[in-house]
């Protein structure tokens, strides 16, 4: 019996910041942006949400932590 091959697993935000970070680094924004989506994402984004999947995050709950 054969399973159909299984979606990968949405990942929870901590997991996906550091994709996102390797991406933005490629970017051609000033370093001076990079540090700072850096800084904020680590300081405030991760703490709040990291062990989040990003399928769970919604505009109610983001709008919560405003």
């Amino acid at each position: 019996n054969i399973k159909p091959p299984q979606p990968p697993a949405t990942p929870t935000v901590d997991e996906y910041q550091a994709q996102w970070l390797a991406e933005l680094a490629q970017t051609d924004l000033k370093r001076s942006t990079k540090i700072s989506y850096n800084f904020q994402l680590r300081k405030h984004v991760v703490p709040a949400f990291g062990n989040d999947r990003l399928d769970q995050l919604d505009y109610l709950r983001l709008k919560a932590w405003d």
